[in-house]
Parts: C-alpha cells; structure tokens; sequence
C-alpha cells in the first residue's frame, strides 16, 4: 500500500513538473517574440545597433527592478 502511494504521489509531482516548464517555456517564448517585435518596431526609426541596444538596455532594466522587488527588506532576517 505504501509503494502504491509513493508510485502515484511520484507520478503526480511529475505531470505537475512537466507542466510548470511547459508553461515556463511557453512564457519564454512569448517573451523573445514580444522583444523581437519591439526591436523590429525600433528599426524603423533607428539603424540596427541602436535598436538592439535600447531593446537590451529596457530587458535589463525590467530584470534588475524584478531582482530588487523579489530581496527581502535589509532588516528582515530569515
């Protein structure tokens, strides 16, 4: 009986695993199609090296904010 919980709760955290990072993935994919579409929007106006490097400066940005807001407050002790 033990193995036969143990067998299903394994299975179970497998099919959730697997479609976390297909969602994962999914989401990435969104992304990069989102930043290649800003990037081709800024050439329009810009030569290539410039809208690459507002695009990848914005990137940047967004993940150092994101970075910042996940940190715990400096005083709080864990």
């Amino acid at each position: 009986m033990f193995q036969t919980s143990m067998g299903a709760a394994l299975g179970l955290q497998i099919s959730n695993t697997v479609t976390h990072l297909t969602i994962v993935g999914v989401m990435i994919s969104g992304a990069i199609c989102i930043l290649s579409a800003a990037i081709m929007l800024l050439h329009q106006w810009l030569p290539w090296w410039q809208a690459f490097g507002i695009a990848g400066l914005a990137t940047l940005v967004v993940g150092i904010v994101s970075d910042a807001a996940m940190r715990p407050p400096a005083g709080v002790k864990t």
